[in-house]
């Protein structure tokens, strides 16, 4: 059971890099303006209705897509830090509504 130790310290090592990785970059984050798919043009085009935080190099966002269907759009390092970036904007950086959706939310 030796490996057994050696791997959950490598674990949390790896864990404790990945925070501390994330919470560099979300420091030197920023609000961007963007989509939610909530608002659409009438030809579909989705309109500019939430200030959202991203951390720095890093973009990953919940989004409605045209059909109604809920997805997650992201560069390489959004699906990196999916987890952090949704924990982060749901709890600490919360979006910033332009326009409130039909539904109210």
């Amino acid at each position: 059971m030796y490996w057994w130790g050696k791997l959950k310290k490598a674990a949390l090592i790896f864990f404790g890099l990945y925070v501390g990785a994330y919470v560099t970059l979300s420091l030197c984050g920023g609000y961007v303006l963007t989509q939610t798919g909530e608002w659409r043009y009438s030809w579909g085009l989705s309109v500019s209705d939430v200030m959202q935080w991203q951390p720095k190099f890093v973009f990953c966002q919940r989004f409605k897509q045209i059909d109604g269907s809920r997805g997650l759009r992201a560069d390489f390092m959004g699906y990196i830090f999916v987890p952090m970036v949704l924990l982060d904007q749901k709890y600490v950086h919360k979006p910033v509504r332009i326009l409130e959706s039909e539904s109210g939310k």
